[in-house]
């Protein structure tokens, strides 16, 4: 006990007064201050296993020392996990690409304060719902584009890591370079289709596990008090900035399209988006339960957060149409039934349509 409360007192103090102990690793000259705290508590997270209990008495301790510093020091510790992602340093077979989802998602199940701190991060033009001119949509997700939201977005780099490219000019795109040839190397070794298989499942798993861990970590953002609506937001946002994808069609070729392809998410956006999609509206799919009864067909036509009443309706004739009645308020299950349905509308069919273009072209 008493070895505890020395090992505690003196974490606490080498990140609320980093200054006072210059020799500690990791050192920078860059940074002083509350960075350097963020710096050596980030070191933490990533080199030893998560142990809930210390990280909320040190949390507690720095709070106590000093509040607004807690504040600062991991708004500095999102800011710098995310940078990874957003740089596009890190690959689907970096490890730290999952393993950094999951330091998030414990230090989020903290509490809703550390949920707070994550979601009002505004640093280095970060917004949590970008519109026009670098702003944050307080209210609306209309003016947000799919690319706004994949590069300004808290949440957005997060979703652009698999193995699908980045962007239109590949040439440009490094991270999907090197996921490609590190694809390459793996599989040019297989001298039989058996081999061939097992080693495209190994592969796989690597973006298997990848999902697991952002599934994870949207989720633990979503529970509690302070999450469920901005990730609701977020999530409906993918869909209505991409809507334009449904209209592309397959034109990967056509200069036409440029200007329209430049202003959506990247296919490894959408797809990786889908899949959380997927997995929030798993527990209703299944028929032998009744959840999903509480399906209601109106959600789309009530253009409640997901606002596509503009799009040419499949009942077009005014004899067929009837007045409709819309609920105040609709259930997470009919949001995330319909989320999915139009996120495989505008971003798997674009996918499946482009690819099996550039095959033709390949072949």
């Amino acid at each position: 006990m008493f070895l505890r409360e020395m090992t505690m007192n003196y974490a606490s103090l080498l990140a609320a007064f980093p200054d006072m102990f210059p020799m500690c690793q990791p050192q920078s000259e860059a940074l002083q201050g509350v960075e350097l705290s963020a710096l050596r508590i980030l070191h933490l997270l990533q080199n030893t296993a998560y142990s809930r209990d210390f990280m909320l008495e040190l949390n507690r301790e720095i709070k106590g020392k000093d509040s607004d510093s807690l504040v600062e020091i991991y708004r500095f510790v999102f800011t710098e996990l995310r940078e990874g992602y957003a740089s596009g340093q890190l690959t689907i077979f970096d490890k730290e690409a999952a393993g950094n989802l999951d330091i998030l998602a414990n230090i989020l199940s903290e509490s809703d304060e550390m949920k707070e701190i994550f979601l009002g991060n505004r640093q280095k033009g970060m917004a949590w719902i970008p519109g026009p001119n670098g702003m944050n949509l307080e209210k609306g997700i209309g003016s947000c584009e799919g690319n706004m939201l994949e590069s300004q977005s808290v949440l957005g780099p997060f979703f652009s890591v698999s193995f699908l490219p980045n962007s239109i000019g590949l040439r440009r795109d490094d991270r999907f370079k090197r996921t490609a040839d590190k694809t390459e190397n793996e599989l040019k070794g297989c001298k039989t289709q058996q081999q061939f298989d097992k080693q495209c499942s190994v592969l796989q798993e690597y973006h298997h596990t990848y999902l697991r861990s952002l599934h994870n970590f949207i989720l633990t953002l979503f529970k509690g008090k302070v999450g469920r609506d901005p990730v609701m937001r977020f999530l409906a946002a993918c869909v209505v900035s991409n809507y334009n994808r449904s209209k592309l069609g397959h034109q990967v070729q056509d200069n036409a399209m440029k200007k329209q392809l430049s202003a959506i998410s990247s296919d490894s956006f959408c797809l990786n988006a889908l899949h959380v999609m997927h997995m929030f509206s798993l527990p209703f799919l299944d028929f032998s339960k009744d959840l999903w009864k509480k399906i209601d067909p109106s959600y789309l036509p009530s253009g409640v957060r997901i606002d596509l009443t503009g799009e040419t309706p499949l009942c077009a004739t005014k004899d067929l149409r009837r007045p409709l009645t819309f609920p105040k308020e609709y259930g997470t299950v009919s949001e995330f039934y319909f989320m999915e349905l139009e996120m495989v509308h505008f971003g798997l069919i674009h996918i499946f349509r482009k690819y099996k273009e550039l095959r033709k072209i390949l072949d």
